[in-house]
């Protein structure tokens, strides 16, 4: 993968003029800048993340103290390695156990931006608990998502990592209907859902421990793993 990347690299001033540029929006926690294998892709991007009763000051989409969206950045680049990258910081909050938390209704914003930026591609390696959101705000990310999905944008998103079942165990299965369902094909003892899921996965990705350079755990860029 990583020989085919550098060719590609090499050889792209040749062909730019018969492949066309493909926009990868990835919303997640920023992006660390000093990448230097990644300086080059980067596009430009937002933040909907704040300093802490601090709504007009910003944390940049440069600033990525998880290193979760350097991570998946990283990954999206070995499969795609000219890339257009436009980084979306989420904001953040602290739920159970002082776990880090997306803010859903930044979820929702980010959507709308990387519409409005042209992207072809949006990268969601989170998950969203719908019993910690109203059933408003629920309501209108789902609307949103189908809004991208019929704009004909490719959606890459995470499942939750206790696998497709809600918080009362009832099964849970995509709205979107030409979904492809993926699932890493893991070590029996790190294996977290059931084996109806895996039985029902429309694809099966070897098992593979990413390398992650921030403080989080690997679930995160499982994501931009499977779809390799």
């Amino acid at each position: 993968m990583d020989q085919f990347a550098l060719i590609v690299k090499n050889y792209h001033r040749h062909l730019e003029k018969c492949s066309p540029t493909v926009k990868v929006a990835i919303t997640d926690d920023g992006i660390d800048p000093l990448q230097a294998n990644l300086q080059e892709n980067i596009d430009g991007g937002t933040s909907f993340h704040h300093r802490p009763g601090r709504p007009d000051r910003p944390i940049y989409y440069w600033s990525a103290p998880g290193g979760y969206g350097t991570e998946m950045a990283k990954l999206i680049c070995r499969i795609c390695p000219k890339a257009c990258l436009c980084i979306i910081h989420l904001g953040e909050g602290l739920g159970e156990k002082e776990a880090r938390q997306i803010k859903p209704e930044t979820a929702i914003e980010a959507i709308k931006w990387a519409t409005t930026a042209g992207v072809h591609i949006i990268s969601m390696s989170w998950s969203i608990n719908q019993s910690k959101v109203s059933g408003d705000l629920y309501n209108d990310f789902q609307n949103f998502i189908r809004a991208v999905y019929d704009k004909g944008i490719t959606m890459f998103c995470a499942a939750s990592d206790h696998g497709n079942t809600s918080v009362s165990g009832v099964k849970t299965i995509s709205p979107l209907p030409s979904a492809i369902h993926s699932n890493l094909v893991q070590p029996p003892s790190m294996v977290k859902t059931d084996q109806d899921w895996c039985t029902e996965t429309g694809l099966l990705s070897p098992w593979g421990k990413p390398t992650v350079t921030g403080s989080g755990a690997p679930s995160s860029v499982f994501t931009a793993v499977t779809v390799r």
